[in-house]
């Protein structure tokens, strides 16, 4: 359940035509908008959520795209 709320996040503040998940060493799921990042109370619960599990969120947006990059301690 923490690929599902970027999804939903994504769909509900644009309109992506394609997204993409990779796996290699970090998942990272992204989507072809940029614009994405905006930090709000949805995107820092989600952090919050994560830190607790000790793995870290970055979002980084531009050139037509939005990246969340979710990185996971051994």
């Amino acid at each position: 359940m923490l690929l599902l709320p970027l999804v939903q996040r994504a769909l509900r503040l644009g309109r992506p035509g394609r997204c993409w998940l990779q796996a290699d060493g970090v998942i990272t799921l992204g989507f072809d908008e940029e614009g994405l990042c905006s930090e709000d109370d949805e995107l820092a619960s989600l952090r919050e959520r994560l830190a607790v599990l000790d793995a870290k969120l970055v979002c980084k947006s531009g050139e037509g795209r939005t990246e969340f990059i979710l990185e996971l301690t051994s």
